[in-house]
């Protein structure tokens, strides 16, 4: 039993003193104390006392002081033939106590004689932290840290909306992991909770996470930051899950998790963006909400630093139609088919004029006719209703074309490159698919898809090239390194700068021509991040690839990184 000796100090030795002396009486005689206290610990309700006899006395008083109290309080008085005696009390975890004794003799009282000290019921602590994690749709995991004075844990699991525990489980205290096989609801999230027992003392408990373990989804959109992954579904919700060291999961917490949860501060949502470590949500009303790091102004709250563990909507913006989250700065169309920058603007990426725009500002020079916009690492991309296409930024790779004033939008002049449907800004290099479906690339010469080009990663081509193979697409997505086209049918063709099995083709190779990826059923959307890529069927469901460290990946991919795309479990309709 851990001790701790407290050292009395003389006020309270002779505040006894006085209090224990016969008062209102004369002629009183001297008695001695009793020479020692012994307190000797039972049970943490219950200490043995014994002392030595003294000559003369006709009984004892027996006091108990408190570390937590003012001053002592009487426990009893005895007899004089007794020589001990037992303090029954609901001794309180973590006090520590001391006891006295006076001896009388019927006219006077002795000076007290104080025991050492002592704590009949030790401190009780509860678990530092309770890490909780999903292995499968129908099994979670949970461990907490240890408790040096811990006799027995106790166990908890709540369901959400449900302050009353649905289960509890008691384990001896060198237990410190649990797994959870109970029946889970579908789309309900779950935390656990773990206290220390002492005896009949049980501490409050500590939380983990909420988790929902088993997910029925259908998902709308799909966003892959750097580390970290969202989900858009039918009903307007978003879930996040992976790395979360900025905040940017939305849960007002600073813990990654390989477990998809609802982001329940946001209202309904019509689409979602990521850039490296900031997530953006547009509502049904217009509304942006940003949250996770605010680098570069990308949370446009007017700094270039800090973070946000939860969503708020960013002021200053009309309506928004529109957003696109590059590396380190955003574009967001408004309704009325303005474009608006903030962010990194080191190359005039968000159309300002200082090194980063913390607010919301108009990109001057663009018409307004705008209906899709890209931003890439360094550039900005925006196509109009007539299938033009305008870029500014960053054009060191030519990633703008044959432009001379890249901070300023510039329609691309090129007479293939016309009629236009979809445009995707790279980190380094461009794409875009015309209304036959054709695709043209253009920027950093490796990652075009085409070769002779592909020999030379370098390679600054600036003029649009156009690619035989594949066509028919219907949509693009591109984010670092590596790029994604979308055929008509649901086929998915990839290509570029491979790190962590990005790609998805089964290996570690880059590729410098486009390559179609097997193992999927037909796809209708798909997401490229910096290191993962995400995918939705024609079902519903979220496939991912690439690396899946930080739980990025979810509970459906426990290696380092998928090298083929998987299906996460989670998402699959019932």
């Amino acid at each position: 039993m851990r001790r701790t000796v407290v050292i009395l100090g003389v006020a309270f030795l002779a505040m006894l003193s006085i209090a224990c002396a016969g008062s209102g009486s004369t002629g009183s005689l001297v008695i001695n104390a009793p020479a020692s206290l012994i307190a000797t610990y039972v049970s943490e309700t219950q200490v043995n006392l014994s002392w030595e006899k003294v000559p003369f006395a006709v009984n004892y008083r027996i006091y108990r002081y408190a570390s937590s109290y003012e001053g002592p309080e009487l426990v009893r008085t005895v007899d004089k033939l007794l020589l001990d005696s037992t303090d029954d009390h609901a001794f309180e975890p973590g006090v520590e106590y001391t006891w006295g004794i006076t001896a009388s003799n019927g006219v006077a009282e002795s000076l007290i004689t104080l025991s050492e000290p002592l704590t009949p019921v030790p401190s009780l602590d509860p678990p530092n932290w309770v890490d909780a994690w999903v292995v499968s749709e129908d099994q979670v995991d949970f461990e907490w840290g240890t408790v040096e004075d811990a006799v027995e844990y106790r166990l908890f699991r709540f369901r959400a909306g449900d302050d009353t525990p649905e289960w509890t489980l008691t384990v001896n205290s060198d237990t410190d992991y649990y797994s959870d096989v109970f029946e889970f609801d579908s789309n309900v999230q779950y935390r656990y909770a773990v206290a220390t027992i002492v005896g009949t003392h049980t501490s409050d408990p500590t939380y983990s996470v909420w988790l929902t373990p088993y997910i029925r989804i259908y998902a709308l959109a799909v966003a892959a930051g750097n580390a970290h992954s969202m989900a858009l579904d039918d009903a307007g919700k978003v879930w996040a899950w992976g790395a979360n060291y900025v905040g940017q999961l939305g849960d007002g917490t600073t813990f990654e998790r390989n477990n998809p949860a609802i982001i329940t501060a946001l209202p309904v949502i019509h689409s979602i963006a990521t850039s490296l470590e900031t997530s953006f949500a547009v509502d049904t009303l217009g509304n942006v909400w940003a949250w996770g790091s605010g680098d570069y102004g990308l949370l446009a709250n007017d700094t270039n630093s800090g973070y946000r563990e939860i969503p708020a909507v960013i002021a200053g913006l009309p309506p928004i139609a529109q957003i696109s989250a590059g590396e380190y700065h955003v574009l967001a169309l408004d309704v009325f088919g303005v474009v608006w920058g903030w962010g990194y603007n080191s190359a005039g990426e968000t159309g300002g004029d200082n090194w980063y725009t913390p607010v919301p500002d108009q990109v001057a020079g663009l018409p307004t006719n705008i209906r899709a916009i890209s931003a890439g690492g360094f550039h900005s991309l925006a196509l109009d209703t007539l299938g033009h296409v305008w870029g500014w930024g960053s054009n060191n790779s030519g990633e703008l074309g044959n432009v001379l004033v890249a901070s300023t939008p510039t329609a691309m002049e090129n007479p293939d490159l016309v009629d236009i449907n979809w445009i995707s800004a790279g980190r380094m290099h461009s794409l875009a698919v015309d209304d036959g479906g054709f695709l043209f690339t253009w920027g950093m010469g490796g990652l075009l898809g085409n070769s002779p080009w592909g020999v030379d990663w370098s390679a600054a081509v600036p003029t649009p090239q156009a690619l035989q193979s594949p066509d028919d697409l219907i949509g693009l997505s591109t984010y670092y390194d590596f790029s994604y086209a979308l055929q008509n049918g649901g086929h998915v063709w990839t290509w570029g700068r491979i790190e962590y099995g990005s790609l998805g083709t089964g290996t570690t190779n880059s590729e410098t021509n486009p390559v179609e990826l097997t193992g999927l059923p037909p796809v209708v959307s798909v997401a490229a991040g910096q290191y993962h890529t995400l995918a939705i069927d024609n079902q519903g469901r979220v496939w991912g690839w690439g690396n899946a460290g930080n739980g990025r990946l979810t509970s459906a991919e426990t290696g380092a990184y998928a090298l083929t795309p998987i299906l996460m479990l989670w998402s699959q309709p019932e």
